[in-house]
């Protein structure tokens, strides 16, 4: 598959717009681009005048001049101009060509959009990517980046922009077959319309009131309001990993803003026999290091967008004493806290299944269960997956190191025969999932979505298949939700 990147294009048209400079700021991008364009300096009205002619034909054209544009909006500082430019050219080749992937692209204008603190842009640079997704064929990806839209926008306060990505979330599940997440978008949706509430314009009432017709069936089997503050999942984790070995401990905890509005607080860690030596941040999570004799802050303030999951990593230093730590969200009022338990042993099998926990369900949102693989064993092997419900139970099992999806449990009963039921990866066509397991820590994650969930709430095993059935598994614990008070 071809790959083309911005930064390929911003040498081009860096070059461009250094023989502009040479006979004076911007003339000769200026003049190449008035030669076609014939508007004038107003590189604004230039970039809607090339957009409306691409559209009506010869795409081609029209990437040269947008070129041509964003090298001219460059030279000037015209951050707007050059962002819509890129995007622009992103979505004519999309058109153009189909089987270029424009992820690389697309990141850069991410990367321009944060750095030049542009939020609108930078909801609209993630819906152009997922646009890309869906192009490819990744809707899930395309869903995730509307998520991405959804949050920003509520968070800037244009309610009618998110409620258009809600939309085209409720879309992407309804051509995909998904109505558990289906059901999940017109939760959120209703959410934010009941304490959000606005004058939406005409045609966006319309396209709301189509969707829910079309969704009906859906929505009469919906779970209700979703949750009204921040939620922190699991409520209990226990690592087990090797004594001899010196296996480190991880635990992801999921720190979930269930609201439609901003939260504002702070992330605690303490430890009965270690402290925090380290925090380290990514797109989306934080990184937390523990150790005896740590001098790092036990707490750092956080903002959560509405409807934002962070993800917050517990890496435990190895050792033989239990130690049990607490992350607690402090935030407005309001806090909730959770536990992981860290602790080695002996005589673990060669590979194994870790960090079980205690989850509750909110309703609107699924239970995304974490584990590692540690493989203790001299070479990499392919090494079957085996993962079940004690309940009716939709699973969905993800690759969490390259977020693939590995295989779908329709009604979560252990094996792969059910209508609904897939396996998509299986290496050795034995009609089990299956990972590539080797010298490290492999991730999985695990989406629960229950058909029906009584008052003891349900298991979920996770596990290694081996000759005698699952080895080296772990249980957890799905509690029922707490009902929501009107």
């Amino acid at each position: 598959m071809w790959r083309i990147s911005l930064i390929g294009l911003c040498g081009a048209l860096c070059f461009t717009a250094g023989m502009a400079r040479a006979t004076g700021p911007g003339a000769a991008v200026a003049s190449r681009g008035e030669e076609w364009l014939g508007e004038g300096s107003d590189l604004k009205l230039e970039l809607a005048h090339v957009v409306a002619a691409g559209k009506k034909g010869n795409p081609a054209q029209a990437l040269r001049a947008l070129e041509l544009i964003a090298a001219e909006a460059e030279s000037r500082g015209l951050k707007a101009v050059w962002l819509e430019a890129h995007q622009a050219w992103v979505r004519f080749s999309m058109a153009a060509e189909p089987e270029l992937d424009l992820t690389p692209a697309v990141e850069q204008l991410l990367a321009k959009a944060r750095q030049w603190a542009m939020a609108g842009e930078e909801a609209e640079v993630f819906a152009l990517w997922a646009a890309v997704a869906k192009s490819q064929g990744q809707w899930l990806m395309a869903l995730k980046a509307q998520d991405r839209v959804s949050q920003l926008a509520l968070e800037a306060g244009r309610v009618a922009r998110s409620v258009e990505a809600f939309l085209e979330m409720a879309r992407l599940c309804r051509e995909a077959g998904h109505p558990w997440r289906l059901r999940q978008v017109w939760v959120r949706i209703d959410q934010v319309l009941a304490t959000r509430p606005i004058n939406l314009p005409e045609g966006l009432q319309e396209a709301l009131a189509r969707g829910r017709e079309e969704d009906t069936t859906v929505l009469s089997q919906s779970p209700g309001a979703a949750g009204t503050g921040v939620d922190l999942q699991p409520r209990d984790s226990r690592v087990l990993v090797s004594a001899p070995d010196r296996e480190l401990g991880r635990s992801r905890f999921l720190l979930t803003n269930t609201t439609a509005f901003p939260a504002e607080g702070r992330l605690v860690v303490t430890a009965g026999q270690t402290t925090v030596s380290g925090w380290q941040t990514g797109e989306s999570a934080w990184y937390v290091t523990m150790a005896k004799g740590g001098q790092a802050d036990s707490a750092r303030s956080l903002r959560l967008r509405p409807g934002q999951q962070l993800e917050v990593y517990l890496e435990h230093a190895p050792g033989s004493v239990e130690d049990k730590v607490q992350v607690r969200w402090e935030g407005q009022g309001t806090s909730v806290a959770a536990t992981g338990t860290f602790y080695s042993g002996n005589g673990l099998p060669a590979a194994s299944v870790v960090n079980a926990g205690v989850f509750q369900l909110n309703a609107g949102w699924s239970i995304p269960l974490y584990h590692e693989i540690y493989h203790r064993g001299p070479r990499a092997r392919v090494q079957n997956l085996a993962v079940r419900a004690s309940a009716a139970c939709r699973l969905e099992i993800f690759d969490h190191d390259t977020g693939r999806l590995l295989a779908v449990d329709a009604d979560g009963d252990g094996f792969y025969f059910s209508p609904g039921d897939r396996v998509l990866e299986d290496a050795d066509r034995d009609g089990w999932p299956d990972l590539v397991i080797g010298d490290r820590a492999r991730a999985l994650e695990i989406c629960v979505w229950p058909l029906g969930v009584t008052g003891a709430g349900i298991t979920v095993q996770a596990g290694l298949r081996g000759v005698d059935g699952a080895t080296g598994g772990v249980e957890n614990r799905v509690q029922a939700a707490v009902p929501v008070r009107p």
